[in-house]
C-alpha cells in the first residue's frame, strides 16, 4: 500500500500528463488488486489431503505417511509446519505462511507474475522520477544514495532520501523477483516441484 501510495500520487502525476495519469492509475489499481487477490487465495485454499477417503491399502505409486497414519497419494509430502500431508507439495511459504500444492499453485504462479509485473513498471517509471534527485551530485553520491538508501537516510534525512529508498526497494524487490520467477517458470515447463527436484524424483 505505501508503494501503491507513493507510485500513483507522487510519482505518477510528475511523470505523466493527465490522461496518462488516469490510465496508469487503472493499470496499477488493477495489478495490485491480482496481487492481493492472488495473496488471500494462496492463504485460503486448502492442498492438503484433509477430508479426501484413502484407501485402506497402499496403490501403486502411493506411501505411508508416518506422522498421518495414513496413505498418500504421489507426489504429496507431510509438511511439519501445516501438520498434514500436501497434494503435489511445492513448498511451504514462508511469506504466505502455508504450503504451496496442487490447488493453490496456479494463483501462487499468478501472484509472483504479477509482483514482478509491478516492480519492473515502477522500476522503470522512479528512474524517470528520481534522476533530477540524483543526478546533480558526484558519483559517489550518487551510488551511495542508489545502494545504501539508509546510510543516507540516516546522514541526510529528507524527501530524497525516502525517495531513493522507495526506488532502491523496487529495483532490489524486482531482481529477487526475477530470480523467483524464473525458477518457479523453469519447473513448471518440466512439470516438477522443488522437493521432487532435490530428491530427482520427478514424474
Amino acid at each position: 500500500p505505501l508503494v501503491y501510495w507513493f507510485e500513483v500520487f507522487v510519482v505518477m502525476p510528475s511523470v505523466f500528463n493527465d490522461f496518462f495519469h488516469l490510465f496508469h492509475i487503472v493499470l496499477g489499481t488493477f495489478v495490485l488488486a491480482n496481487i492481493i487477490g492472488n495473496f488471500v487465495i494462496i492463504m485460503f485454499v486448502d492442498t492438503s489431503n484433509k477430508g479426501l477417503i484413502m484407501p485402506a491399502t497402499v496403490p501403486e505409486g502411493w506411501h505411508v505417511c508416518a506422522p498421518c497414519e495414513s496413505v498418500a497419494p504421489p507426489r504429496s509430502r507431510h509438511c511439519g509446519v501445516c501438520g498434514c500431508c500436501v497434494l503435489k507439495k511445492e513448498h511451504h511459504c514462508i511469506f504466505t505462511g502455508c504450503c504451496i500444492g496442487l490447488y493453490n499453485h496456479r494463483y501462487f504462479y499468478c501472484f509472483l507474475v504479477y509482483m514482478w509485473l509491478a516492480t519492473f513498471y515502477c522500476s522503470i517509471v522512479n528512474s524517470f522520477f528520481i534522476s533530477p534527485y540524483i543526478g546533480n551530485d558526484n558519483v559517489l553520491w550518487t551510488c551511495i544514495r542508489i545502494v545504501l538508501p539508509g546510510l543516507w537516510m540516516i546522514v541526510n534525512p529528507s524527501t530524497e532520501a525516502m525517495y531513493s529508498f522507495l526506488f532502491s526497494l523496487n529495483v532490489i524487490g524486482c531482481l529477487f523477483l526475477s530470480v523467483l520467477l524464473y525458477y518457479y517458470t523453469r519447473q513448471l515447463l518440466v512439470n516438477t516441484t522443488t522437493r521432487e527436484r532435490t530428491e530427482n524424483t520427478g514424474p
